[in-house]
């Protein structure tokens, strides 16, 4: 049997889980299943790595998986000091305000690899190390910085650096996911500013059948679904390999259904995956929360607790964040475990988890402000950060087949955010922060629901589920040499997701230019003033591929 690291490459590009060059109504009738005999790189590989891109230093996990970061350099923007003309202090500040905004002048001068370039090199040093997967696909991509005006007017848009990540395949079948990653970041002089490396070594072992086309829509729709998934109106199904992160600890690759559905309101879901071979087993589902009854009784008792804990005001004046995400009632099977994953981080820092609602007790009602018949005010817009992982669409996130309080669509004509307390709203979905859509930019769109927010943080592009994004996410802002919350973000998304997927942030720029574009979360590093509505006078946002 043949074995090689990571094998061949795909050959098309990826829309919404299709390979261009696939016929979208067949499946093969079988696939190999393939046996892990390397898992990572070993240390002298590392070495090769880190000689060849001539990097001080790099971490390898205990499981082969490698990575790089220049944090100073990492999505670096020049900023100057900005002197405000009020001091606005958030409600939660104990440490330094970050009075700063864009060196528009200096941004301009920027100058970054082009994408041709870049390739070229990182392929070469690759190469030169003999770590070049054979058949590697490049995927070069730039990340950008864009400003505008509050009426959406283009003030600036620059490339920051250029990233090459790669695609694979086994036998022409893709192969993606957190275990099959290989990207590198080049600065403003060709100098390596992030890099992840993580591959298994695989020998092919046996075939198995696969089902056929209508099977597999099967499971897509009730695999992953506690209920019968009546609200799914579109299912596009393909055959992919699904490499999950290193420390899983798998000892073979089994061929799965790559599925991307469409609710009935047209909600894109976030790309999952389903066992493909016809004697496969279904996994179990994690149990539903017990259920949210009466709201009233709910939001009295989290007061009564609040006023105990802090009779002033509780929402402010600590570190608390909440969560919510809608699971197998929406078939994502892994939300609860990723946000479980996010929840427990944060209490091991110490950070209050005031909420964590999900399926049938995430309601959109939570994330609606009062202004609009919402109460917001009590759960998402109480704490001073909000995660949210489901699925959406450029104008909001869906609760469909999970709950209708008040409805089934959280919109951005429901969303204003920040006028009590938040200041980070991060949603673990698909499509939010898209650059265009309906004839509005992303800055159109979800502008309106700044008020004292800091930052949105999102993807422009469909998302793949995950069951870590969120612990990945925790990590990053709390552990001893943090990252800022949008670095963090997109970190976290380039070590969880497939390099087609583009994450993204935005924020706010008020009248004198300060921004809150490099806030840490509470008690890691400075963070920057509130900003009213009637203050904004722009936006910002930064994106790039993972």
């Amino acid at each position: 049997m043949s074995k090689s690291l990571l094998l061949t490459a795909v050959a098309g590009a990826i829309s919404l889980g299709v390979l261009s060059d696939a016929k979208a109504d067949e499946l093969p009738k079988s696939a190999l299943v393939y046996k892990v005999i390397k898992r990572g790189l070993n240390q002298e590989e590392a070495g090769r790595l880190q000689k060849v891109f001539r990097l001080d230093a790099l971490t390898r996990d205990d499981y082969g998986a490698v990575r790089f970061l220049d944090q100073k350099a990492f999505l670096f923007v020049p900023m100057q000091k900005i002197t405000p003309s009020t001091k606005e202090r958030p409600e939660d500040s104990e440490g330094p305000i970050l009075y700063e905004g864009f060196d528009l002048e200096a941004i301009s001068r920027i100058k970054v690899p082009d994408l041709k370039s870049a390739t070229e090199k990182v392929e070469g040093l690759l190469r030169e190390a003999d770590l070049l997967p054979a058949g590697a696909i490049p995927l070069p991509s730039h990340t950008r910085l864009e400003v505008t005006s509050k009426e959406g007017r283009n003030v600036i848009t620059k490339a920051i650096d250029t990233a090459v990540s790669f695609q694979f395949t086994l036998e022409d079948i893709p192969l993606e996911g957190p275990g099959a990653k290989i990207r590198v970041a080049l600065g403003s002089r060709g100098e390596v500013i992030q890099l992840n490396y993580a591959s298994r070594e695989l020998e092919a072992i046996e075939k198995v059948r696969i089902v056929d086309k209508d099977e597999a829509a099967k499971r897509c729709a009730t695999w992953t679904s506690s209920g019968k998934q009546e609200y799914v109106r579109d299912i596009t199904t393909t055959l992919a390999y699904f490499a999950p992160q290193l420390s899983s600890g798998i000892d073979r690759l089994e061929p799965s259904i790559r599925c991307a559905a469409i609710d009935d309101n047209g909600v894109a879901s976030q790309i999952y995956f389903v066992p493909a071979s016809v004697d496969a087993m279904r996994s179990p589902l994690i149990a539903p929360q017990i259920r949210r009854e009466i709201r009233q009784s709910r939001v009295k008792l989290k007061n009564i607790l609040d006023y105990i804990i802090n009779p002033a005001d509780a929402a402010f004046g600590r570190r608390d964040v909440g969560s919510e995400g809608t699971g197998p009632c929406s078939g994502l099977p892994h939300t609860g475990l990723n946000i479980n994953s996010f929840n427990n981080r944060m209490t091991a820092s110490g950070v209050v988890v005031q909420f964590a609602w999900l399926d049938g007790n995430a309601w959109e009602d939570d994330w609606k402000d009062p202004s609009q018949s919402g109460d917001d005010s009590d759960w998402v817009d109480d704490v001073d950060m909000a995660y949210w992982q489901g699925h959406g669409w450029p104008e909001g996130f869906s609760f469909s087949g999970c709950s209708s309080n008040d409805d089934t669509s959280m919109t951005n004509a429901d969303a204003l955010w920040g006028n009590r307390n938040v200041e980070w709203v991060s949603l673990f979905t698909c499509l939010v922060l898209k650059g265009d859509s309906g004839g509005q930019s992303w800055s159109q769109r979800w502008g309106s629901a700044f008020d004292r927010l800091h930052q949105i943080n999102s993807f422009d592009t469909v998302s793949y589920h995950s069951a870590q994004h969120g612990g990945i996410y925790a990590e990053y802002l709390l552990r001893n040499n943090p990252l800022n919350v949008r670095q963090a973000w997109a970190q976290a998304s380039i070590d969880d997701q497939p390099p087609q997927v583009v994450w993204a942030t935005m924020g706010a720029i008020s009248a004198n230019g300060l921004v809150n574009f490099n806030d840490f979360f509470w008690g890691k590093g400075s963070v920057g003033p509130d900003i009213p509505a009637s203050q904004i006078t722009g936006y910002w946002r930064i994106s790039g591929g993972s």
